[in-house]
């Protein structure tokens, strides 16, 4: 008799083993993303973050990354799930990333966890003209945990998810930034030149050493006042040149330094006036202690 009851306990262990993973995996909540399958370039697509299945959270935490060359985000709407949830005091974020490349949505429960199901939110996304044939939607869960108001760590809680993939016609499938190469037109008037392989126009460099032209410049020359000062021959009056000449900005020059000296002269006899006045208050206060002690 002892024998069949623990043959039966053992083989109830054995299925038991067997039988918790499979219930788990059943009741393990999904997070995953719904929408259109086909949609053309230039149309409004909207894709939908769901939850299912039993579980209790305090933080929901997700990214929606898209590619930018076929799709650019508008905008979000909260669906009913989350209407429950701010029921139960939920606290809710969602913005685009700073690489602009995902759409980050935070939902943190302040006091009671959430086991709501159904739509999280409606994210509004457009097909741009540059879509590629197909683009997918990946939804990444970076938390989904239980803690409590009290306690420092957070549980993890096990889940699937669920990316969303979408054809889009009428795409060009190329980069934004291939398809802004339309502007190599002004990369293409630089090389005109290069493609003039026209010899005749290389005479023209040719011309422009044309002595005709250097006359010209001294023209140019007569604008630089500087010159005109370096220069006083190309003034026809001499007496014109003597006035305005640099010889008198560096007599100037020279007079400053001649006051420099000067009144290093001056700083030189004051010091010695008073070096000499010092030496004789300090000899007279010496003779006078002498008198005293005598």
């Amino acid at each position: 008799m002892k024998k069949i009851v623990s043959a039966v306990l053992c083989a109830v262990l054995i299925v038991s083993m067997f039988a918790l993973p499979a219930l788990a995996t059943v009741g393990q909540p999904r997070i995953y993303l719904t929408g259109p399958s086909e949609v053309k370039a230039g149309d409004k697509v909207t894709v939908t973050i769901n939850i299912e299945g039993e579980y209790e959270a305090h933080i929901i935490s997700l990214r929606i990354e898209f590619d930018t060359t076929s799709f650019r985000y508008v905008g979000k709407k909260n669906g009913e799930a989350y209407a429950e949830m701010q029921e139960l005091g939920a606290f809710s974020s969602c913005e685009l990333t700073k690489e602009g490349n995902a759409v980050s949505l935070a939902i943190m429960m302040l006091t009671d966890p959430s086991d709501v199901e159904g739509e999280i939110a409606i994210l509004t996304f457009e097909a741009l003209s540059t879509a590629a044939p197909k683009a997918t939607f990946n939804l990444i869960v970076d938390d989904f945990s239980y803690m409590p108001v009290g306690e420092s760590n957070s549980t993890p809680i096990a889940c699937t998810s669920g990316d969303l993939d979408v054809a889009v016609s009428g795409g060009s499938g190329t980069l934004p930034t291939q398809s802004s190469s339309t502007q190599p037109p002004i990369g293409k008037m630089t090389e005109n030149p290069n493609k003039t392989s026209d010899p005749e126009a290389t005479p023209d460099p040719e011309e422009t050493p044309d002595p005709d032209a250097t006359p010209d410049p001294d023209a140019t020359e007569a604008p630089d006042i500087g010159k005109q000062t370096q220069e006083p021959g190309t003034t026809a009056d001499p007496n014109a040149t003597a006035q305005p000449g640099g010889n008198d900005d560096n007599g100037g020059e020279g007079g400053n330094k001649g006051n420099n000296n000067w009144l290093k002269y001056v700083l030189i006899g004051v010091g010695g006036v008073a070096a000499a006045v010092l030496i004789g208050c300090g000899i007279y206060l010496i003779a006078r202690k002498d008198r005293k002690e005598n």
